[in-house]
C-alpha cells in the first residue's frame, strides 16, 4: 500500500517537471527546478519499489489497524517526498523549512516561511516551484487517500478501511453504503469545480492562466497558497474576490450533500440542518464584522461589507487568502474572526476547524443534559435531521471535541515558549495551525 501512495506521488510530479522544462529561466541561477524534481521523481521511484520489495510477499488481511497505520505513514511519506524538489532545486535551502512548507501544503493549512528566515519571496521563485506548492494543496484538499482510493481497484485491494480511517464523526462522513463507488463521482466534482473556478478567475477575473490555474487549485480546496506575495490584495479585483468568495464556500459544503444536490436537485440542500446553520454562521459574522468596521474604522458601509465577506468565508472555510491585513482591524472583528475560524466549515468538505455538524450536536447535548436535569424522567433522544443519534457516535464527536482543545492548549504552551510571541498570539497561531487555516492573527515583537 505505502508502495503504490510513494508511486503516485512521485509520479503527481511529472506535471511540474514538464513545466519546469518549459519555462523560461528568469529566475536565481542557483534554483535548479528541473533538478529538484529529477531527483524527487528518481528518489519516490526507489522508495515505492523498496516498499513493494519488503511487503510482496504479505498475504494477511486489511483490518482498521492496518488502515490506521497505512494512512498516518502515508501523510508522513508524502510529507518527505513533497519537500525534495523545494530543497533538491534551491528554492528553500534548509530542509526543515522545506517540509514545513510540504506539510502545510498537503494539509491545506496555506501557512508559509517563503519572504522569511532569510528564504526567497513567493513572487522571487520559478513558477514551476510555485505549481508544485499549490498541487500539494489540490492533492491535500480532496485527500492523497481519497484520491488514492479511486486507484485500489486495480491494486485489488479494499480501500473501505482506508476512508474508516481517514473519515470520523457522523453518517454522512462515515463508511456509507456505495462509498467506494461515490468516490470517482466526488473526485469528478471537484475536478470539475476547479475547472470551472479557473475559467471564471481568467473570465470575468482577469488573471492571467497561470495564475488563474493556481489559485483555482487553491481556492476549491481551500487551502490559500498564492503565487503573489500580497495574496489575493495584489490583484486588487472585486470580480475576483467574488469568484473565490462562492467557491470558497462552495468547497467548504459536505461534498456528499454536493453529490446528493447533482443527483436529486437543489432543494435537498435546503433539508440539511448542518448546511442551514453554517448559512447563518456566515451571514451573522459577515453582519458583525460589517457592522464593527463601520463602527470603529469609520468605514462606509460597502467597502465594509466587500472586506467583511471576503475575509470572513476566507477564514470561516480555513482558506486563508486575505484583500486586506485584518490584523490591524480593531480587536471585535478579530474576535469574530478567531470563533469562526475555530468553527470552520461543514464535515466531508475540505474546509478545516471542528466542523459545524460537531458543534451542533455538542450544543445540543448541552441542551439535553440541562432539560434532562430538570426533568430526571423525562425521556429524549438527540437527533440530528431527523436520525437520532446512538451514544457510541456522540462518545466519539464528544472525544474528537476534547482531543481537539487538548491539542489547541498543548500547542499554545509549547508556542508560547518563544518569547517574542504575547501569549494572545500563541493562542491565535495555534488556533490557526489546528484549524489549518494558515495566517495567524499575532504581533511578533522582534
Amino acid at each position: 500500500m505505502l508502495a503504490g501512495f510513494a508511486l503516485f506521488f512521485s509520479l503527481a510530479q511529472l506535471l511540474p517537471l514538464v513545466y519546469a522544462l518549459l519555462e523560461e529561466r528568469d529566475h536565481a541561477d542557483n534554483i535548479i527546478p528541473v533538478a529538484g524534481f529529477s531527483a524527487s521523481l528518481a528518489l519516490g521511484v526507489c522508495v515505492s519499489l523498496l516498499l513493494w520489495l519488503a511487503g510482496r510477499s504479505y498475504k494477511g488481511q486489511f483490518f482498521r489497524r492496518e488502515g490506521i497505520a497505512t494512512v498516518g505513514l502515508a501523510w508522513l511519506l508524502a510529507s518527505l517526498l513533497g519537500a525534495i524538489p523545494y530543497v533538491w532545486s534551491g528554492a528553500i535551502t534548509h530542509w526543515v523549512d522545506a517540509v514545513f512548507e510540504t506539510v502545510s501544503g498537503l494539509t491545506t493549512t496555506g501557512a508559509t516561511v517563503l519572504g522569511s528566515g532569510g528564504n526567497l519571496t513567493i513572487e522571487e521563485l520559478p513558477d514551476s516551484i510555485l505549481l508544485w506548492r499549490s498541487f500539494t494543496q489540490w492533492i491535500g484538499g480532496i485527500g492523497i487517500v481519497m484520491v488514492f482510493v479511486t486507484l485500489l481497484p486495480a491494486m485489488g485491494i479494499t480501500g473501505k478501511s482506508l476512508i474508516a480511517s481517514e473519515q470520523i464523526g457522523v453518517t454522512q462522513e462515515g463508511v456509507q453504503p456505495r462509498m467506494l463507488s461515490k468516490a470517482r463521482f466526488l473526485f469528478l466534482i471537484y475536478g470539475v469545480l476547479t475547472l470551472l473556478c479557473g475559467l471564471l478567475l481568467m473570465w470575468p477575473g482577469g488573471m492571467s492562466l497561470f495564475d488563474a490555474v493556481n489559485h483555482a487549485m487553491t481556492c476549491v480546496s481551500t487551502a490559500g497558497f498564492s503565487t503573489r506575495n500580497e495574496s489575493i490584495k495584489a490583484f486588487d479585483s472585486l470580480s475576483v474576490e467574488l469568484v473565490m468568495v462562492v467557491f470558497m464556500f462552495i468547497a467548504s459544503c459536505n461534498f456528499a450533500l454536493l453529490i446528493i444536490v447533482v443527483q436529486r436537485g437543489p432543494r435537498e440542500i435546503l433539508r440539511d440542518t448542518e448546511f442551514r446553520v453554517y448559512v447563518g454562521i456566515i451571514f451573522a459574522s459577515i453582519g458583525a464584522v460589517t457592522i464593527a468596521l463601520m463602527a470603529e474604522s469609520g468605514r462606509d458601509f460597502l467597502d465594509a461589507l466587500r472586506g467583511a465577506s471576503f475575509n470572513v468565508i476566507s477564514v470561516t472555510t480555513s482558506t486563508g487568502y486575505a484583500t486586506e491585513d485584518f490584523q490591524r482591524w480593531p480587536l471585535p472583528p478579530i474576535t469574530v474572526m478567531l470563533a469562526a475560524m475555530i468553527i470552520g466549515g461543514c464535515t466531508g468538505s475540505t474546509a478545516g476547524g471542528l466542523k459545524v455538524i460537531r458543534l451542533v450536536i455538542v450544543c445540543k447535548l448541552i441542551g439535553y443534559t440541562v432539560r434532562h436535569y430538570l426533568r430526571p424522567k423525562s425521556v429524549e433522544r438527540i437527533k440530528v435531521m431527523g436520525q437520532p443519534l446512538s451514544a457510541s457516535v456522540m462518545s466519539l464527536i464528544l472525544a474528537l471535541v476534547l482531543m481537539w482543545f487538548v491539542g489547541l492548549f498543548l500547542g499554545t504552551v509549547v508556542i508560547a515558549l518563544d518569547q517574542r510571541l504575547p501569549f494572545l498570539s500563541a493562542v491565535s497561531t495555534a488556533t490557526s495551525m489546528l484549524s489549518c487555516f494558515g495566517p495567524s492573527i499575532c504581533d511578533v515583537d522582534s
